[in-house]
């Protein structure tokens, strides 16, 4: 079949689509176009020579897909946040006494409760457990009395006397040249007795300098809350009773340092002597005696519930019209 009845420019178009057909095109999109032609080639002369176009078949050879951008994920994350006011201390519970110690996790709950023996502070000074008291005749003497390297300490002497309430001598110190920085006072006098809780003494230091001349100093007075003695039976604890009772209202009640004080004894009598019989008795200045008999029994029923006892299992006394330097709560151990 000829192209004679065909126009010059239809005839120059069939022929470049054909040879189009023959090499194969890419189009656009990345696809190739390319007849379906047969291995040896003669299905392709035969549509040629029958003026037929061939079958096409396009084939994808790649796939583009859409392009996309993720921004930065930048999230500020803490993972202990959740968990962060669980791990703050309870910063409150150091301050309390075990007994004003409600619901606390910290604790067990034994440990938690009214009855507990726990002290807050070391306020009952043991005998034969260390010194009861630190005193500085040194640095009291710099406060009256400046020491020179140029001056003869050979015949300059000095004295310390610890003083009662009374200013009866208690116990006393002395030697030759300057005092000594530090002196421990054990709490026993020379006449071999111990010092009373609530008792107020006082340490004078005598200095006597090389020329003779005299230079006095008096400390500053100091009382211990509570005394532990040792006793041939127990021990005998003794608690200031200026310290134990509210001053306010007409029937007596524990303050809080009463409260303290006779936990740190449950305490000690729990270490060291358990076991052992008590008995509370309150020596008091007061002409009342239901007073005094009931400020007895309340500390007596006190020290019961630190150490988880009946109220009957620890007896109360009372001795009303005691001397004011007699004044205290003595808890007998081992009666």
């Amino acid at each position: 079949m000829g192209f004679s009845h065909v126009p010059l420019p239809a005839q120059i178009t069939l022929a470049l689509f054909g040879a189009a057909l023959m090499l194969g095109i890419e189009t656009a999109f990345g696809q190739s176009v390319a007849p379906n032609a047969s291995p040896d080639g003669r299905q392709d002369a035969r549509y040629r020579s029958q003026g037929q176009l061939p079958d096409v078949l396009i084939q994808a050879e790649e796939k583009r897909g859409l392009p996309r951008e993720k921004p930065p994920l930048d999230l500020e994350l803490k993972q202990d946040e959740a968990f962060s006011p669980l791990l703050k201390p309870e910063d409150e519970i150091r301050y309390k006494m075990p007994s004003e110690i409600a619901k606390v996790t910290a604790f067990t709950p034994g440990l938690s409760q009214s009855r507990s023996p726990l002290p807050s502070s070391h306020w009952i000074s043991e005998a034969g457990q260390g010194p009861l008291r630190r005193l500085a005749p040194l640095k009291q003497l710099s406060e009256v009395y400046e020491l020179t390297r140029s001056e003869d300490r050979s015949k300059a002497r000095w004295e310390l006397v610890v003083v009662d309430g009374g200013g009866k001598a208690f116990k006393r110190w002395n030697g030759q040249g300057a005092p000594p920085e530090l002196l421990d006072f054990e709490g026993r006098g020379d006449d071999g007795t111990w010092v009373k809780a609530g008792q107020v003494y006082t340490a004078v230091l005598t200095y006597v300098d090389g020329a003779g001349r005299a230079h006095t100093s008096m400390g500053r007075p100091f009382a211990l809350p509570g005394v532990a003695l040792p006793s041939d039976s127990g021990a005998v604890i003794s608690l200031s009773s200026r310290l134990m009772f509210q001053t306010e209202g007409g029937s007596p009640k524990l303050s809080a340092e009463g409260k303290r004080l006779l936990g740190e004894a449950a305490l000690i009598v729990q270490r060291r002597y358990p076991g052992l019989g008590m008995e509370v008795g309150a020596y008091l200045s007061r002409k009342e005696a239901a007073w005094v008999k009931s400020a007895a029994e309340i500390c007596a029923k006190e020290l019961a519930e630190r150490l988880s006892l009946s109220a009957s299992a620890i007896a109360a006394k009372a001795q009303l019209g005691a001397a004011d330097v007699e004044e205290r709560i003595e808890i007998k151990v081992g009666k």
